[in-house]
C-alpha cells in the first residue's frame, strides 16, 4: 500500500500519510486502509490491523471549522465520561496541505447503522430497537449543563433558552430577508408568531446535552445489541426537545408505528417536561427557517429547499 492514493469523494489521501498518522498514535500492524462510503458529514477510512482491533479515520467536511471540530471531539469525550455509548477517540490532529484539515481516529464499533439494521429485522425487533433508542436518547438528555450554548464547549454562553432561541431566530430571519427566497411580508408575519411562542417558553427549562443531528445514520447497532451514538459536531446545551425535530422528520415519517415504543423507552428514564407540544412547535418553526437558509444558500438543494418552504408555510397556516 505504501505510496498509493485513496480516493474518497472530494479528498485524496496518500495511504502512507494515513498509516504514518496511525503509527504516531500507537496503532501498528495495519493491513488495510479502505474508504468507508457511509460518512455523511465526514470522509472516513476503515483501518484494519492484524490484531482484533480496527479503527476509523475521519475527516470533517460538512462542518469543517476548527470550532465545530473541537466541539465534536469534546462532546464525544464528555459523553463517554458520562457513560453514554460512543466510540473512543485515539487521536486527533490537523492535515497539512489539504482542503479539509481536521481529522480524528476513533474506535471501530462492530455493527451497522440503524437505517440498514431496521430494513432486515421483524416487527418485534423493531419495537425492541425503538424502545432502547428512546431510553438511550433520554440518557443523553439527562446530562445537564450549566449554560445554554450552540455547542457543548460553550463558545458563547446564554442564561436562558428564550435568549438563545431569539438569537437563532434573529440570525436566520435577517439572513433570509437579504435574499429573495421568501416574500418579506411572509417572513415578518412568521417572525412575529415565533417571537410570541418564545415569550411563552417555560422558565424552568434546563440546558441539557442535545445531539443536534439525531437520525438513524448516526446510530450504530452493535453485535451485542447496544446502541452507539456517533457524529457530535452539532451537539449543544439546549432544550433537548430540539432533538425531536430531526427524529420527527427523518425517522418517524418512515417508522411512525414505532413512535409510541420510542416514547415509552424515553419516559422510562426522563420526562418530556411542561408544554412539550408548544416547545416542539416553536423549535420546528426556527429549524424550518434555518434549513431554508441551509438548502437555499449554503448547500443549494432545490428539492430540500422546496420541502422546507412547504413545511414553514404549513406551520404558518396552522399557527
Amino acid at each position: 500500500m505504501e505510496g498509493s492514493l485513496i480516493k474518497n469523494t472530494t479528498i485524496d489521501l496518500d495511504v502512507s500519510k494515513i498509516i504514518s498518522i496511525c503509527n504516531d498514535s500507537g496503532i501498528s500492524n495495519i493491513t488495510d486502509v479502505l474508504p468507508y462510503t457511509k460518512g455523511y458529514g465526514h470522509l472516513c477510512w476503515y483501518i484494519k490491523t492484524r490484531t482484533n482491533k480496527s479503527y476509523l479515520f475521519k475527516v470533517n467536511i460538512r462542518n469543517s471549522s476548527k470550532q465545530k471540530f473541537n466541539n465534536e471531539i469534546y462532546s464525544l469525550q464528555f459523553a463517554l465520561k458520562k457513560g453514554i455509548h460512543v466510540p473512543g477517540i485515539y487521536s486527533r490532529g490537523e492535515l497539512e496541505n489539504e482542503t479539509f484539515k481536521y481529522y480524528y481516529i476513533q474506535e471501530w464499533v462492530r455493527g451497522e447503522d440503524a437505517s440498514s439494521y431496521l430494513k432486515k429485522v421483524d416487527h418485534t425487533e423493531k419495537q425492541h430497537f425503538f424502545f432502547n433508542f428512546g431510553s438511550e436518547v433520554a440518557n443523553l438528555h439527562s446530562i445537564e449543563g450549566t449554560y445554554f450554548s450552540e455547542d457543548i464547549i460553550g463558545t458563547n454562553k446564554y442564561k436562558s433558552i428564550k435568549e438563545l432561541s431569539k438569537l437563532r431566530l434573529d440570525r436566520t430571519i435577517d439572513f433570509l430577508l437579504s435574499t429573495t427566497i421568501l416574500p418579506k411580508a411572509l417572513l415578518l408575519e412568521i417572525e412575529q408568531k415565533i417571537n410570541k411562542k418564545i415569550l411563552q417558553l417555560p422558565g424552568e427549562i434546563l440546558p441539557c446535552f442535545t445531539h443536534g443531528d439525531l437520525h438513524l445514520g448516526n446510530i450504530i447497532v452493535t453485535e451485542e445489541d447496544k446502541l452507539f451514538f456517533i457524529d457530535f459536531e452539532s451537539s449543544k446545551f439546549y432544550d433537548p426537545i430540539l432533538d425531536f425535530f430531526k427524529l420527527d422528520l427523518w425517522v418517524f415519517q418512515e417508522y411512525s408505528n414505532y413512535y409510541d415504543d420510542f416514547i415509552k423507552g424515553y419516559n422510562q428514564n426522563r420526562n418530556l417536561g411542561n408544554l412539550y407540544e408548544e416547545r416542539f412547535s416553536l423549535y420546528k418553526s426556527i429549524e424550518y427557517i434555518y434549513c431554508i437558509n441551509y438548502f437555499g444558500n449554503l448547500y443549494r438543494d432545490e428539492k430540500m429547499l422546496k420541502q422546507f418552504i412547504d413545511l414553514l408555510v404549513k406551520w404558518n397556516n396552522e399557527n
